[in-house]
C-alpha cells in the first residue's frame, strides 16, 4: 500500500485546465441562476418565476407569499 501526502500531489496541466473551466462555468451559472435552472435541471420559467428567483437569488431574507388563481 502506497500513502502519499496530499500536498506533494500535483495536478497534471490538462486536468488543472479542466479545473478551471470548471470552475468557469460554475460562477458563470451561481451569477445566473435562470439560465442554470434551465439548463441543469431542464425547466422552463414563465416569466413571474423567473423575476421572482431573480429578485430573491441574493437577498438576505425572503418571504415569498404566492397563491393559486
Amino acid at each position: 500500500m502506497v500513502t502519499t501526502n496530499r500536498k506533494n500531489i500535483l495536478l497534471s496541466s490538462r486536468k488543472r485546465e479542466l479545473y478551471l473551466k470548471n470552475a468557469k462555468v460554475i460562477k458563470y451559472l451561481r451569477r445566473n441562476p435562470i439560465i442554470a435552472c434551465e439548463l441543469l435541471l431542464g425547466i422552463k420559467l414563465m416569466d413571474s418565476q423567473k423575476y421572482l428567483l431573480q429578485m430573491s437569488w441574493n437577498a438576505t431574507n425572503i418571504v415569498w407569499c404566492c397563491s393559486r388563481n
